[in-house]
């Protein structure tokens, strides 16, 4: 009933006042009706105008057009067809439909509120329940947290407890083993492992939280047991762990189709991906674990814009004035090494740094740059938006202007300076960047000899970490 209610609602507010169409509707429907007991329409129509004494929409005239007499619901007497016009009913039907709409819709309304409010308290109480956790309840955590207290921490160690856990077909404590089981996953180095997680999921008992109708989803029907999972995925989230689609089963399974840890699941399925790779340099997986390759990939990421930047990993033992031993990760293009030729020698370089770059949410990278002051009599060319239709210039009408003559910047030529090397070290310290400055000279980079070197802890670029150091070209 109150669909209907709602559906000419909605029908009669998508027409103009007059409720022309509304009319046109009626209109039609009592131009299909011939008697009282055609089809069950007619006898709506017929048994709406009986019992609130008005006929036709707009007027009781509509039925004498259409059949050509008035009938017998819009009498006011009880009589047979045709209704003579001294006895029908004046009052058409209009305004008595519209206000049934109207009241039926704020019955819904209240319905609607009404059910919304039991359910936002039914999931206050439910988790309020959750969240106030009795001492009861962490001594049974306690008690599952003893079955993690292994000499060997391994994944095939906290497999094995999980493993012993499921087969022993616990009726209860499944939420208390999760739990304790999240809390020690990094002491067994398994916080990012995809196929524990799924262990773990599947010791939840399968079939008797699944939900049969639609207020048990909302009301979160087994709140303690939904929440575990939730905090899982949670987890699995922080952590950076993809979920697939024997999770997805395996939820369907637990809780339903419609429960809560399902409905995040597939949030997480949709995002994740996502946000993993909206980065064009996405960490490679596995992470590696040797500083040195961490090196290279952030100094190859750096570098990326000058596709001839070559990579080069050095080590202090060739450096015969180094006095620690340590590695070096250069990268160089030849474009900086010719920026360097042209570098006059009465004016310094200076080694900034270090500065940090994150590969990730646990590698950072400490850098250094060799940096030269940008030119002070060098301009560069005006910026025109090549979208812009005015700037477009056909060769053969339009002349060069001077603009046109200056040479573009190239991509190391910035405005707070000219980029000549990325250099990380093993240790960070003066002396192996000293040594990176030699490596620097025996490939290819000569004139560095004549150049004077500054180490400074300032820059225009950040915040560094060393000590300012004065080298002098003749004397290096």
């Amino acid at each position: 009933m109150f669909a209907q209610l709602f559906i000419g609602y909605v029908i009669y507010h998508n027409v103009p006042a007059d409720g022309k169409e509304l009319g046109n509707i009626l209109v039609e429907q009592i131009q299909n009706a011939t008697t009282e007991k055609t089809t069950s329409d007619d006898a709506f129509i017929h048994k709406f105008q009986r019992d609130n004494k008005c006929c036709g929409f707009d007027s009781f005239l509509e039925w004498q057009s259409t059949l050509g007499y008035i009938p017998g619901s819009c009498c006011n007497q009880p009589v047979k067809e045709p209704c003579y016009v001294l006895f029908a009913i004046k009052q058409p039907c209009k305004e008595i439909l519209k206000k049934k709409i109207d009241n039926g819709l704020r019955i819904l309304l209240i319905i609607c509120i009404g059910i919304f409010t039991l359910t936002y308290n039914l999931r206050c109480i439910a988790s309020t329940s959750i969240m106030k956790q009795t001492e009861a309840d962490r001594h049974s955590l306690i008690i599952k947290d003893h079955f993690f207290d292994q000499e060997e921490k391994n994944k095939e160690t906290f497999l094995n407890v999980v493993d012993f856990f499921s087969k022993k077909n616990y009726k209860t404590g499944h939420v208390e083993f999760i739990y304790a089981a999240l809390k020690r996953m990094k002491e067994f180095g398994v916080d990012e492992d995809l196929e524990v997680y799924k262990k773990l999921i599947d010791v939840m008992p399968k079939g008797k939280m699944v939900t049969s109708n639609s207020l048990l989803n909302v009301t979160m029907y087994y709140p303690k047991h939904q929440f575990c999972i939730v905090e899982l995925l949670m987890q699995m989230e922080e952590k950076r762990v993809m979920p697939d689609k024997e999770i997805q089963e395996l939820l369907i399974r637990i809780f339903g189709r419609q429960a809560t840890p399902t409905v995040r699941l597939l949030r997480m399925m949709y995002w994740l991906p996502k946000l993993k790779y909206a980065s064009p340099w996405p960490p490679p997986e596995p992470r590696p674990k040797n500083a040195v390759e961490v090196a290279k990939l952030g100094v190859k990421r750096m570098c990326s814009m000058d596709l001839e930047t070559e990579i080069n990993l050095f080590n202090t033992v060739d450096d015969e004035l180094s006095t620690e031993y340590t590695w070096i990760v250069n990268g160089q293009s030849p474009m900086q090494r010719k920026l360097l030729e042209y570098h006059p020698e009465n004016l310094p370089i200076y080694v900034e740094g270090g500065f940090k770059m994150y590969l990730g949410r646990k590698d950072t990278l400490t850098y250094f740059i060799l940096r030269a002051d940008p030119p002070k009599n060098r301009r560069r060319k005006k910026f025109n938006d090549p979208d812009v239709i005015k700037n477009l210039k056909i060769p053969f009408f339009d002349p060069p202007t001077p603009e046109d003559l200056i040479p573009d910047f190239s991509v190391h030529e910035q405005r707070d300076g000219i980029i000549y090397a990325v250099g990380v070290t093993g240790t960070s310290s003066k002396n192996s960047l000293l040594s990176w400055i030699r490596f620097l000279e025996k490939n290819g980079n000569s004139k560095l000899k004549k150049i004077s070197i500054v180490f400074k802890d300032t820059s225009p670029l950040g915040k560094v970490q060393c000590d300012n150091l004065i080298i002098s070209g003749e004397e290096n």
